[in-house]
């Protein structure tokens, strides 16, 4: 002890000099206070309850208002006086209004420097023992930097929130444990309306009892928990019977737990034009089919034609000579049969192909249903009844012998089904004068009255995966060998051409309902449908017989002169022509074939009516689409027939045009 020396006051002597028997002394609580307020960053205050002064302020009221402690007791009490304007009243009322339970006020203050701070204030009334107030404390504290991140928060989520719902996209948040939709976009509410949040996504987007597989989604995280690449599928909601494409991904929610994120866009349009290129692809295959069939039967038709021509003339030839009711002649009925079949083939794929020309001309549509009825009455089993009720007797514009085709097809088809067990075939024509609904139905008809003529049959029905076929080419419900599929086929095609429509109603067992509807027009002179002469006219005039193939002139030859005619042939156009100018006038009519080598049939004409005008020409081919009817009364020729031709069909058209001859082609 003798080494310390006793220079001050015994309470501010440090430990070494104290005396170890005297207790230490013990600062004032005054000192206490003021050295505990200097320590904290909050402004420590007090005032009496009328605010009008401060009593007292800690330290830091001159880093957080700004101004000198010997200004801060002034009236008002500068804790509240330096109140931003705004904020004045409020706050000074609500200070003022704090009783036993502390509060936080926050309001502005500006500082002498022009700054401004947040101040969050909490305040406490005190009481004596009587219950006066006999002043009030607080501890303030500068939030400025608080308010200016939530500010910026507020800001950053505004702009989150402005941009999703400016996306044309459904985008929702949900919890991927507990599929609870956390946050939704105005388009996703608009999409499936009112606020989804706190709903279950399986059940709000899906419908779903529970959570859907897309809910799970575990390839969004990997086998440690965290999040990896997102997952694109498309999917048709079941709520707004719409196509979305979905992007779904896993992030980590504001408070750290994961959630699914996902994206969806509407690509109902794209699905509709995939669904319409699809359409536009399987009409473009159809087309080129329609052109590569048309190829082909203008191809075979020339040729084919030729050959039925010297099939079916020879044999009506070979039937001539022997007795009717010999053996001969029931084999050669087969063969003529085989080939009408055959001829009627080609046909068939001359119109469907559309490479045949229509003669379309004002007919009473009713008589050719009773023609084609009449001649399929023949045919039928007893089995099958037939009902006809023909309520119209309206004119089309039709051509007389695709109408007839029209008809023998569907009744032919009706009858095939009802060919096991029987049943009740019912044709039937009425007008109809549509509604707007059936022409929305049948968009490719203009607006009118329509004939309706309705097929219908009673036998096994068509299966419905069927009924969106039946009309395509070679497609035949019937068995191998029964049918080419070309049958209906030809009959759209037909249809169609007549600016018309077709509708099929079936069900399996219950039998076929086919109606065509035809546009009716007004009234016009109708002319006869067919000839029914029973006897071949007949001529003596002298006709030039002109094709390129031996068989077949050889045959034109054997079946005019049968019909009384005088006849000279040539196999070429070039020896016809030097035939025809030595004796002008030695021939009344002129038969030539179109297709030649060297020289058609349609420059053989020209050539031959530079030198005899008005000489009557009768043009032949096996394929129409080598020259229309126009271009042939153009040039001067008669008519225009199409091989093969029966021994009635020459006679008649012979017996045609001769018996025109001073006349022009029509």
């Amino acid at each position: 002890m003798e080494d310390c020396v006793d220079d001050g006051p015994p309470d501010c002597l440090p430990p070494c000099r104290q005396d170890p028997l005297k207790p230490p002394t013990v600062p004032s609580l005054d000192f206490l206070f003021q050295q505990m307020a200097a320590t904290i960053q909050e402004v420590f205050w007090i005032s009496p309850p009328d605010l009008a002064t401060l009593l007292y302020a800690s330290s830091a009221f001159e880093r957080v208002w700004g101004l000198p402690w010997d200004r801060a007791p002034q009236p008002p009490a500068a804790i509240i006086g330096a109140a931003h304007p705004e904020d004045f009243s409020r706050s000074f009322k609500e200070i003022g209004s704090v009783q036993h339970t502390p509060r936080d006020i926050e309001y502005r203050i500006i500082r002498p420097d022009g700054a401004m701070r947040w101040i969050r204030n909490r305040v406490r009334a005190v009481y004596d023992k009587t219950g006066r107030l006999v002043m009030r404390v607080g501890a303030a504290a500068d939030i400025t930097e608080r308010k200016l991140f939530q500010k910026s928060l507020i800001e950053s989520h505004a702009r989150f929130v402005t941009v999703l719902d400016s996306i044309e996209a459904d985008i929702y948040v949900a919890d991927m444990n507990t599929h609870e939709i956390l946050f939704v976009n105005r388009h996703i509410q608009q999409s499936y309306g009112g606020d989804l949040r706190g709903k279950k996504c399986w059940e709000v987007f899906h419908q779903e009892a529970g959570p859907c597989p897309r809910c799970i989604t575990p390839e969004l995280i990997d086998s440690e928990g965290k999040p990896i690449e997102g997952v694109a599928w498309e999917g048709l909601s079941p709520v707004t019977g719409k196509w979305y494409f979905n992007y779904d991904r896993a992030i980590k929610w504001v408070d750290g737990r994961l959630v699914r994120l996902q994206i969806a866009t509407d690509i109902s349009r794209i699905k509709n034009l995939e669904t319409e290129t699809s359409r536009i692809q399987a009409r473009l295959q159809q087309a080129q089919k329609m052109e590569a069939i048309g190829t082909l039967a203008g191809g075979i038709a020339h040729d084919f034609n030729n050959i039925l021509t010297a099939i079916l003339g020879y044999t009506e030839m070979a039937m001539m000579g022997v007795d009717a009711e010999s053996a001969v002649n029931r084999s050669l009925q087969q063969v003529l049969k085989a080939g009408n079949r055959a001829r009627e083939l080609v046909r068939q794929i001359l119109t469907f192909s559309r490479q045949t020309e229509h003669e379309f001309k004002p007919v009473q549509l009713d008589l050719i249903v009773k023609e084609a009825v009449n001649l399929m009455r023949a045919s039928l089993p007893s089995t099958i009844s037939i009902r006809m009720r023909l309520h119209s007797q309206s004119i089309t514009l039709a051509d007389p012998t695709q109408i007839h085709q029209v008809i023998i097809n569907l009744c032919t088809n009706a009858a095939h089904a009802m060919r096991e067990k029987g049943g009740e075939l019912f044709v039937g024509l009425e007008d109809i004068h549509p509604n707007q609904a059936f022409f929305n139905e049948h968009a490719e008809l203009s607006p009118g009255a329509y004939q309706k003529l309705t097929v219908r049959d009673s036998g096994h029905g068509i299966h419905p995966d069927m009924q969106a076929r039946i009309f395509e080419p070679f497609f035949t419900t019937k068995q191998r060998g029964e049918g080419t599929g070309m049958g209906l086929a030809v009959v759209s095609g037909i249809i169609k051409s007549h600016k018309g429509a077709i509708s099929i109603e079936s069900a399996v067992g219950n039998g076929t309902t086919f109606r065509v509807f035809l546009p009716i027009i007004q009234s016009a002179e109708v002319e006869p449908l067919f000839d029914h002469a029973p006897d071949l006219p007949s001529g003596h005039e002298r006709i030039l017989l002109v094709d390129d193939e031996e068989p077949i002139a050889r045959l034109g030859k054997q079946m005019l002169e049968h019909l009384g005619y005088r006849v000279t042939t040539c196999l070429t156009a070039a020896d016809a022509f030097n035939i025809f100018i030595q004796s002008p006038w030695r021939f009344d009519l002129v038969v030539t074939d179109m297709t030649m080598p060297k020289m058609t049939g349609a420059e053989l004409a020209q050539k031959i009516r530079l030198i005899r005008r008005d000489i009557p020409i009768i043009l032949c081919t096996g394929y129409s689409g080598k020259i229309s009817r126009e271009r042939a009364w153009e040039i001067g020729i008669r008519e225009l027939v199409n091989k093969p031709m029966a021994i009635r069909e020459l006679a008649q058209t012979v017996r045609k045009v001769l018996d025109h001859a001073g006349l022009p082609p029509p």
